[in-house]
C-alpha cells in the first residue's frame, strides 16, 4: 500500500470518529442547553401562573364590587318606593313618582302636586340612602303640576 492509501484508510476511520466526538460534544451542550432552557421555561411558567392568579383575583374583586353595587340598586329601589307609598302626602292620585336606581344615582321622575311633595320625596330618598350607607346621588327630576 502506498502512503496515500494508508492516509485514506486512516481518514476513513478518523472522520467517523471525529463526527461521533462532535456529536457527543454537541449532545452534551444540547443537554446542558435543554436543562437551562427548561429552567428558564419553568421560571417563566411560574411567573405567568402567578400573574394569572393575580389577574383572576383582581377580576374577582371587580365582579364582587359590581355585584354589590347591583344588589344595592336592586335593594334601594323597592325601599324608596315603599317609603313613598307609606307617606300619605305622597301617596295621592295627583302624584306619580317613579324611582330608578343605578349604581351611582337614584332618579326621581314623574310629577307631584307641589314643591313640598317634591322636597318630601327627596328627603325620604335621602333618609333611605343614609340608613343603608349608600353613596348615591339623588337626581330629583320630579315636575310640579298644579292640581286641576
Amino acid at each position: 500500500m502506498t502512503e496515500y492509501t494508508l492516509t485514506m484508510e486512516r481518514l476513513k476511520y478518523l472522520v467517523p470518529a471525529l463526527v461521533a466526538l462532535l456529536v457527543a460534544a454537541g449532545c452534551g451542550n444540547t443537554g446542558a442547553g435543554m436543562e437551562k432552557d427548561t429552567e428558564q421555561n419553568m421560571r417563566a411558567t411560574g411567573e405567568a401562573v402567578e400573574n394569572a392568579g393575580e389577574k383572576i383575583q383582581e377580576a374577582g374583586e371587580d365582579v364582587s364590587e359590581a355585584a354589590d353595587g347591583a344588589m344595592d340598586a336592586a335593594k334601594l329601589t323597592p325601599m324608596i318606593k315603599s317609603a313613598i307609598v307609606a307617606n300619605p302626602m305622597l301617596n295621592d292620585g295627583n302624584n306619580e313618582i317613579n324611582v330608578d336606581t343605578t349604581d351611582e344615582a337614584v332618579y326621581l321622575k314623574g310629577h307631584v302636586s307641589s314643591e313640598e311633595n317634591k322636597k318630601t320625596a327627596e328627603e325620604l330618598t335621602q333618609k333611605i340612602l343614609t340608613e343603608n350607607k349608600a353613596n348615591h346621588k339623588i337626581m330629583n327630576e320630579l315636575e310640579v303640576r298644579a292640581n286641576h
